[in-house]
C-alpha cells in the first residue's frame, strides 16, 4: 500500500522488492493512521448532523421535480 504518489515513483520494476523495503513502515503506524482517520470521520459527521439539527427548518417543503412525459406527434395514431 502506498500512501502517495512520491513513494510509488520510488518504486521502480527492476528493484520492486528493495524500493519497497525503503519505504515500508511498521503495521503499527498504519494502525494509529487508520485510527486517527477514522476518528475525524466521526467527530466530521457527529459536526454535519449537529448543523443540520440547527439549521433544520420543518416548514420548508421538499422540493419535487416535475415529471414531463414526451411523446412524439402522431405516436398514438396507429392505435385506433
Amino acid at each position: 500500500m502506498f500512501s502517495d504518489a512520491r513513494a510509488l515513483s520510488s518504486v521502480r520494476f527492476r528493484s520492486f522488492l528493495r524500493d519497497c523495503r525503503a519505504v515500508e513502515r511498521s503495521a503499527d503506524e498504519l494502525v494509529r493512521e487508520v485510527d486517527t482517520e477514522k476518528a475525524a470521520l466521526k467527530h466530521y459527521i457527529e459536526d454535519q448532523y449537529a448543523h443540520i439539527r440547527r439549521t433544520y427548518d420543518p416548514k420548508v417543503r421538499k422540493l419535487h421535480r416535475r415529471r414531463k412525459i414526451v411523446v412524439m406527434k402522431g405516436a398514438f395514431d396507429n392505435l385506433k
